[in-house]
């Protein structure tokens, strides 16, 4: 029976990458990018779908059980947003560098946001004990969410800390 779901997501997946791989390469080929920067780009976008892949598989899977916990408005918020995110994927995937700054922030605001919603969506299902969600995915996903949130807040008391210090040192230059 655990066999049948092991090989259930894996043939899901393959298919998944297959026609995900098929598509990045159409469009690189299309655009005729042919450096290493395409390369490292093509594999950045391929795992940024796989993992969206992932937890959208696992909340549609929800969805097809009827798991009554986990049906919450914030379910159908992460999930339209995983869809938004391919689109979203393949446009930088397209546009590479000559996006427009503005866009940059709007799409790095984005992507904040749905860190944020996925991980307390998750964080709500484990810490309800919702039986119908527990899946090793859902446990994969969510210390992968914390992961990258701690990160981020990491990341941002290391700048304010930064730029604290900065600010002091040239405050006290000029004194």
């Amino acid at each position: 029976m655990c066999f049948k779901k092991v090989d259930y997501i894996f043939k899901d997946l393959w298919k998944f990458l297959y026609s995900n791989f098929l598509l990045v390469y159409v469009i690189n080929r299309l655009t005729k990018k042919k450096n290493m920067y395409s390369n490292v780009s093509m594999f950045s976008t391929l795992v940024a779908m796989l993992s969206n892949y992932g937890i959208y598989w696992y909340i549609s899977r929800l969805e097809k059980l009827g798991c009554e916990c986990s049906d919450t408005l914030q379910r159908s918020i992460t999930k339209n947003f995983l869809l938004l995110n391919f689109i979203l994927i393949i446009g930088s995937y397209l546009t590479q560098s000559k996006m427009p700054k503005v866009l940059s922030v709007l799409y790095g605001t984005y992507g904040l946001f749905m860190l944020i919603n996925t991980f307390l969506y998750l964080h709500k299902l484990k810490t309800e004990k919702c039986e119908c969600s527990k899946h090793l995915i859902r446990d994969v996903y969510y210390y992968f969410y914390m992961i990258r949130l701690l990160l981020i807040i990491l990341m941002l008391a290391l700048m304010i800390s930064l730029l604290l210090f900065v600010t002091t040192v040239y405050i006290k230059k000029k004194l």
